[in-house]
Order: C-alpha cells, then structure tokens, then sequence
C-alpha cells in the first residue's frame, strides 16, 4: 500500500508534467495558416500574410513569410522607431522573400529593404534611406529588385542630390546574403533603365547606354 507521502509526491509529479507539457503547446510556433490577414502567395510554396494591426493609435502593416501554408511564421520585423508601416513585396526566389518597408519616423520618413528566408528566418537588410520633411536633403528611389534562390540580390536605384529636384543618377547594387553591398553601376538616370535589370543565378545583367553589361556576385 502508498504511503500518504508517496501519493502526495506522484500527485506533484503529475502536475508538473500536465503543467510543463501545456507550455510546450502553447509556446508552439504560429504557421501561416494560423495567421488571419491578406495572404499573398509566392512561387512555389511560400507564403506571405500582411496583417493591419493599430498601434498606438496608427495603422500598421505587418508582415509574416512561410516556407509552407503550414511551416513556422517568421515576422518580418520593421525597423526600430518607425511608424505607420506600410510593407510590400519586390521579389521572391526559392525559400527568399525581398520586402520594401516604408514607414514615418517622426516628421521625416524612412525606406527599408529586408531580405528574408522563409524556412530558416534568416534576414538581412539590402537597403535603406531616410529622409527629412525639407526640399534639401538627399532623396533615392528603390526601382527593381531582383532575387535568386540562394539569397542573393540585385537592386537598382535612383538617386537625387535635393528631394525638391528629379532623379539625376542610377545605381545597380549587388547584395551577398550577409548583407555585403557592391556598386556594380553608376550612370545619368537616362542611360540605365531598371526594367533591364536580370538575375540569372549569381550573374546580374543590365544595359547601359544600350550596352549589355553584367557582373558575378
């Protein structure tokens, strides 16, 4: 027969255990069919839910990527201090996903670009600017984004000296999936148009002055 004592410590045990096994459940990761929102699916498999949530009294977007309908939900994080984030896609390529997040902070703006893998939640950021509310500060303009399935990208952009003036130059930039950048190009806006920017496996093409160029990443 138990001792009272026995039965008393089997009592906690079980307890414990019924406890320790509610919080593995409830610590679950959440999957993109869980999450309720405007579902954009990608190629393949991948999938992307932007949800609108009110945060201190603002609308904002929020994004998650899925390698699966049904794998882990990985948030697309904005950067810290930005407000009123607006997030969209510029490009997806196997299990990557590149983001442009734009947001308010404080009475300037801000530009992010943010590369994510779906099926691991590794990120880096390829872009970003920020600007001011006057006419004279810098501007720049994210205008093609081109991924490939190994995480790297390609982007072009176009740049003006004072926000108050059109575009004068463009830029094609090379991106390593640690976030390494290298200027590939840079020309009058005129020369380089951005639709003509290609990945093709580590390979970017573009033309300038109607002359194919291309690099290796």
């Amino acid at each position: 027969m138990r001792s009272r004592q026995t039965t008393f410590l089997l009592a906690v045990v079980t307890a414990l255990c019924c406890a320790l096994g509610t919080s593995t459940a409830s610590a679950a990761p959440r999957t993109c069919a869980m999450l309720k929102g405007k579902r954009l699916n990608g190629k393949g498999r991948v999938r992307v839910v932007v949800q609108k949530k009110e945060i201190e009294g603002m609308l904002e977007q929020i994004a998650y990527v899925c390698a699966t309908p049904k794998g882990r939900a990985w948030l697309v994080d904005s950067p810290a201090g930005l407000e009123e984030a607006q997030v969209s896609v510029k490009a997806l390529a196997g299990n990557w996903v590149a983001f442009d997040i734009g947001s308010a902070i404080g009475i300037g703006y801000a530009e992010t670009g943010k590369a994510i893998n779906a099926k691991t939640g590794k990120s880096f950021r390829y872009w970003s600017f920020a600007g001011g509310p006057g006419p004279e500060g810098p501007r720049e303009e994210l205008e093609a984004v081109e991924l490939n399935a190994r995480g790297q990208l390609a982007y072009a952009v176009g740049i003006a000296a004072k926000q108050s003036e059109g575009l004068t130059t463009r830029k094609i930039i090379g991106v390593e999936p640690t976030g390494k950048r290298q200027t590939l190009d840079s020309a009058p806006l005129a020369q380089i148009e951005p639709s003509s920017l290609k990945l093709r496996g580590s390979t970017v093409e573009w033309t300038d002055a109607g002359v194919a160029r291309s690099a290796s990443l």
